[in-house]
Parts: C-alpha cells; sequence; structure tokens
C-alpha cells in the first residue's frame, strides 16, 4: 500500500494533475505540499532539475515528506490556486497538508545542500511529527 501511494505521488508530480488531488494526497498521507513553479525555458529552472531533483537524497526526503506538485508556467497553470501564481522561476512553496498555509517559499536556483537543509528544516519547523523529531534530538 506504502509504494502505490509513492507511485501515485509521483504520477501526480509528474502529470501535473489538480491541486486538490495533491491536498487529498497530502492529508491522507500526512506529508506536506511542496509546490515547484518552473518554466521549461529558464536556465535556473533547468539547473534545479538537473543539479538538485536528479539527486537520489534530495528525491527520498521529497517522497517521504512532501507530495510534490509540479507547474510549467508556460504549458499549464488551471490548477494552480491564485494566492500561488508567480511568474518568477523556479519558485518553491511549502504549503500545510491542507494547502491554505504557505510556511515557506524559496525564489531562483539553490545548491543541493542549501536544497536539502530546506526539505528538513521546513519539515521540521511545520509539521508536527518533525516538531516532535526536534525534541527528541535536543
Amino acid at each position: 500500500m506504502k509504494k502505490l501511494v509513492i507511485l501515485l505521488g509521483l504520477v501526480l508530480a509528474l502529470y501535473g494533475n489538480s491541486f486538490k488531488n495533491a491536498i487529498k494526497l497530502a492529508k491522507k498521507t500526512d506529508r506536506l505540499i511542496l509546490v515547484e513553479i518552473h518554466s521549461e525555458y529558464c536556465k535556473y529552472s533547468q539547473n534545479m532539475r538537473k543539479k538538485v531533483f536528479k539527486d537520489q537524497g534530495v528525491r527520498k526526503l521529497i517522497r517521504k515528506n512532501y507530495v510534490l506538485f509540479r507547474v510549467n508556467i508556460d504549458r499549464d497553470i488551471r490548477g494552480l490556486p491564485k494566492h500561488l501564481y508567480t511568474e518568477r522561476t523556479p519558485t518553491y512553496y511549502f504549503l500545510s497538508s491542507d494547502g491554505k498555509k504557505t510556511v515557506e517559499e524559496i525564489i531562483g536556483e539553490m545548491k543541493k545542500k542549501d536544497f536539502i537543509w530546506f526539505l528538513r528544516e521546513t519539515y521540521i519547523d511545520c509539521h508536527p511529527k518533525g516538531k516532535t523529531r526536534k525534541k527528541d534530538k535536543k
């Protein structure tokens, strides 16, 4: 069942299903939502894809803690809530499981180690399970 949920998350990310489906999956699997807004014509978006998102460590962190919702602003923004629309790419929004609260926003290209830091710290700071983990580490 866990593999099926992960596969569903990957399909959702790859085919840009609806934002409502991302919320449903995030609630069901108790994860935060990571919205990636990119452009196929933006060299910074391309660099993030090649240098950061292809890394197995990054992919593992995202699969474990987030539902990834990718939006290509050159093709289709219909499913994107208006408050998340931007022309600056790449932009990453870290959202609560219900999609209502933006807990972090990153604009532009980042090094892999910095993006991994954001993935970890945002989850620890914004997810109830992450807060428990932070207390355990002290």
